[in-house]
């Protein structure tokens, strides 16, 4: 892996802090903080994930890379909404935390699959390493 990858990485891991702060903050503080550390993860890991796609094909890489973003954003819009579940037990799963999951997630896919897609568009651009193993 190469320097740039690395600079790429931490680009989308900050981008992806940002985006999943700013929703988190619907869920109040806890859910900001959790969606700064799970927007962090998240963005770091789908890059890492995607660079590894093993096919030569660009379309393939950006069905998979998109696919990848999707994921991302279910998993951080989700957990972004796990601490208001905690703080607003009285209310059980299906009440308005659970309501606030449910928007979470719809949100987080949505998102992580905007986001996913120009990510993968990006990364598919970049010229495949040859491994010479």
């Amino acid at each position: 892996m190469n320097k740039g990858h690395n600079v790429l990485k931490w680009v989308i891991a900050v981008i992806s802090a940002a985006i999943g702060g700013f929703f988190g903050l619907f869920g109040g503080p806890a859910g900001a903080i959790v969606g700064i550390i799970s927007g962090l993860l998240v963005g770091y890991y789908y890059v890492h994930f995607a660079l590894k796609i093993g096919s030569h094909s660009t379309l393939l890489r950006i069905i998979i890379g998109t696919f990848y973003g999707t994921l991302a954003g279910l998993i951080s819009g989700v957990s972004v909404h796990v601490p208001s579940l905690f703080i607003q037990q009285k209310h059980g799963l299906f009440g308005s935390g659970g309501g606030a999951l449910m928007t979470g997630a719809i949100f987080g896919v949505v998102i992580g699959t905007v986001v996913g897609f120009i990510g993968a568009c990006i990364i598919a651009s970049i010229p495949r390493e040859n491994k010479s193993e």
